[in-house]
């Protein structure tokens, strides 16, 4: 009997490679309006920074400003260099206009009300946040000199706690700790700056470090799913979330639970932590 096998699907790779390709395209198109609008040919400056005062008004439009913030934002420019990309791309472009120097960009830009690029969450949608912790070695004179001294000192570490973005693999907030201090006690002041940035949090996810009461009653506070691997011989103790995760493990399992309810998600922390290894 003759085993048909199911055909393997074929990639188009001439549009594959297109794709790829046009991922670092970069076109930048300004209209008539923002050419005409770029300079103040006659002196007058614009009203949203500047009103007719006393000194000399400006000769570069709220246009020009924003317009180099927006690059600068865009590609993680700095100032100065922000100027000098704008400056080649308007000389590639054959554009005579001139160009903001930085000093004055960054001065004028924190006046200017806009925003470039900052993504609304609609009503009711929230981000998935993972919290997680990791040591870093104090660099030093390094063990062999330690040796050579006779000195046997305590090797030195700090903590590193980050909360994840899940969706974006972007770390949104992080804190700097002693050693000996513990994952549940830097918990609040995390969330906390979380909540001043204006994120809602819909799910937290963390590992048995953060089976603590209190960060179980912040869980209950912020209204959030919360996905914590509770502890083997755990008990009830009266908190709702932590009492549903106790009971659910025992009926399903440790694994069971932890594949339903997607705790391997975890691992976004671990590599973010490598990232930062890494550099």
């Amino acid at each position: 009997m003759n085993k048909t096998f199911p055909t393997r699907q074929k990639r188009d790779w001439k549009n594959y490679n297109n794709q790829l390709k046009q991922r670092a395209f970069l076109q930048i198109w300004l209209s008539k309006e923002v050419i005409d609008g770029w300079t103040r040919k006659d002196g007058t400056g614009d009203r949203e920074t500047k009103e007719r005062k006393r000194g000399h008004p400006f000769l570069d439009s709220d246009i020009a400003i924003k317009f180099l913030a927006a690059i600068s934002q865009i590609f993680h420019l700095p100032l100065r260099q922000t100027e000098g990309f704008v400056k080649s791309l308007f000389s590639l472009a054959s554009l005579p206009l001139p160009v903001p120097c930085f000093s004055t960009l960054c001065r004028r830009r924190r006046k200017l009300k806009f925003e470039v690029f900052r993504e609304r969450k609609g009503k009711g949608e929230g981000m998935v946040l993972i919290v997680d912790s990791s040591g870093v070695k104090v660099m030093g004179e390094g063990e062999w000199a330690n040796r050579q001294k006779g000195e046997r000192r305590r090797k030195g570490w700090i903590k590193v706690h980050i909360c994840v973005d899940y969706k974006k693999g972007q770390i949104v907030e992080f804190s700097l700790t002693d050693e000996r201090v513990h994952d549940s006690k830097v918990f609040k002041g995390l969330i906390k700056r979380v909540e001043e940035k204006g994120l809602k949090i819909e799910e937290l996810i963390m590992d048995g470090a953060y089976d603590r009461k209190e960060v179980w009653s912040e869980v209950e506070r912020i209204g959030a799913r919360a996905v914590i691997k509770v502890r083997r011989d755990g008990r009830e103790r009266g908190l709702l979330g932590r009492d549903e995760t106790i009971r659910e493990v025992r009926e399903k399992g440790m694994k069971v639970w932890a594949k339903e309810k997607g705790y391997g998600r975890r691992n976004m922390a671990e590599a973010s932590f490598s990232r930062l290894n890494g550099r």
